[in-house]
């Protein structure tokens, strides 16, 4: 038995009667190697003391019933208690996975319109380009005059002193 027990079960037979001389000779031996219990011994004797001069209280005939009772009382609102939380828990595990597949099916259908929005962009960005492109062409009435024009803008001949340079 180590010490501690020791001291534990001397403090429980001080709450019952009066320690012999035997059990005080011991309690002052340990408190002598444990000086830190020494506070705790004499808090132990005089609160022993103050309660043994208390006059005994009758008790009434009812008191077993009437605990009982109460400890019945607590252990049902306990049960209500965690009825209630168990309920909200079954209905909240009924809800969530149908949350959880109408976000999937929210998410899904968000997904597939935008894919569809952007296809649809995608071929109106190419018939643009196509119109864009026949729009640069020019048209056959543009080489009709084509002498005519390039009469008219002679196209500059090389930059011979450039050419010297960068020789």
């Amino acid at each position: 038995m180590n010490n501690d027990e020791l001291y534990r079960q001397l403090r429980e037979k001080q709450w019952r009667r009066p320690p012999t001389a035997e059990e005080a000779a011991e309690a002052r031996a340990r408190l002598e190697g444990h000086p830190e219990l020494e506070a705790d011994w004499e808090a132990e004797t005089a609160l022993t003391q103050l309660l043994s001069g208390l006059p005994d209280v009758e008790v009434s005939s009812n008191f077993t019933a009437r605990t009982v009772q109460a400890a019945e009382r607590k252990l049902a609102a306990d049960r209500r208690r965690n009825q209630g939380w168990r309920k909200w828990w079954r209905l909240h595990w009924r809800i969530v996975p149908r949350l959880a597949f109408a976000a999937f099916l929210v998410s899904a259908g968000l997904i597939v319109y935008d894919q569809v929005q952007s296809q649809q962009r995608q071929r109106l960005v190419e018939g643009l380009s196509t119109v864009a492109q026949l729009a640069a062409v020019p048209g056959p009435e543009s080489l009709e005059d084509f002498e005519a024009i390039r009469a008219l803008t002679p196209t500059p001949g090389a930059d011979v002193e450039l050419l010297r340079l960068l020789q």
